[in-house]
Parts: structure tokens; C-alpha cells; sequence
């Protein structure tokens, strides 16, 4: 709460606090390093995950956060085990999935991506649209271009049914080189 309102120092106050009274450490140590990554401080952020991790090492959303700091960071292969660390943590855990796979597709490790992009082609709401046409554009690197189609056609259609215009918008444009 501290951080929307951007009083970095009451949060910081109130985390010295819970980190002195002990109890829920972990997510003490996440909910600071997520207050600190507003802020963009990138390793101090990781620092706090970390010891969210250590507290926690099934701690899913430390994890993939911890993931996202490091691929912003370049370190492309600790931040796939993050992501993978984070999806196993908590299976339904969608989006530490996905980075997941697009880290996968970065690494060129297409079909592993896939095998994750498969996983979250349901439920049908408003995440799904990015996540299928992340599946569609597995296909097409792969070459199965009638799949590639079929999701990114799903994904589309999805996008517009959410209202989501810009991504309905970019995923026509690849579909028009699709075909």
C-alpha cells in the first residue's frame, strides 16, 4: 500500500518492524522487495527476495519476481531457474509460467516453451490472449504454422472479447504474415 502511494519511507519503516516482530518473514522480505522495485532499486530488490527465498524456498511470487530482476539484469539462464523454480513452487502460478517460457524462447529452447505455453491455454480470461499467442508464436518457430494460426487466431479473438485492442492489433498483423 505504501508503495502506490509512493511513501517509501513509511513502508521501509514498517518493514524494519515486521522483520524485528519476526512472524511471516518471507513475505516481509517480498512485499519490501517488491517496495523497493517500484522504486528501481534492482539489487537491493533481489536482495529482498532473496531473503524472502531463504525464509520461504517455495516462496512463488519471491521467485519469479527474483526472475524478472534478474533477466532485467541479463542474467537470462539464473532467471529461467527462478521462473521454473517459481511454476513448480505453485503450478497454477500462470504467469511465472509464461515467463518462464518466454525465457525458454529467448534461450532458444522453443519446444520446452511450448511444453509450458500448452499448460496455460486455459482458463479463458483476460491473461490468456498474451499466453496464446505466445503458444502461436512457439509454433511458428517451430515451423507448425497451422498451430501458429489456430492460437493466434484463439488469442485474437480473445483479445477483442477483453477489450484488449492492442494486442488484438498485433496479433492480426502476425497472423496477416502467417498466411
Amino acid at each position: 500500500l505504501y508503495g502506490r502511494q509512493a511513501n517509501w519511507a513509511k513502508g521501509e519503516e514498517h518493514y524494519r518492524e515486521a522483520v524485528r516482530l519476526g512472524g511471516d518473514i518471507g513475505d516481509a522480505h517480498y512485499d519490501y522487495g517488491v517496495l523497493l522495485a517500484l522504486q528501481q532499486k534492482w539489487e537491493q530488490a533481489a536482495e529482498a527476495y532473496e531473503k524472502a527465498i531463504a525464509a520461504n524456498p517455495l516462496h512463488s511470487r519471491a521467485l519469479n519476481n527474483l526472475g524478472e530482476v534478474l533477466e532485467r539484469q541479463g542474467k537470462r539462464e539464473p532467471a529461467l531457474d527462478s521462473y521454473l523454480r517459481a511454476a513448480e513452487a505453485q503450478p497454477l502460478f500462470r504467469l511465472a509460467r509464461f515467463n518462464a517460457a518466454r525465457m525458454l524462447m529467448v534461450l532458444g529452447r522453443t519446444d520446452e516453451a511450448i511444453a509450458q505455453l500448452e499448460k496455460l491455454t486455459a482458463p479463458r480470461d483476460a491473461e490468456a490472449p498474451r499466453y496464446l499467442f505466445g503458444l502461436a508464436v512457439g509454433y511458428a518457430r517451430v515451423g507448425k504454422k497451422d498451430l501458429a494460426i489456430k492460437w493466434a487466431t484463439d488469442a485474437g479473438q480473445l483479445a477483442q472479447q477483453y477489450g484488449q485492442n492492442d494486442l488484438a492489433a498485433a496479433i492480426q498483423r502476425e497472423l496477416e504474415k502467417l498466411k
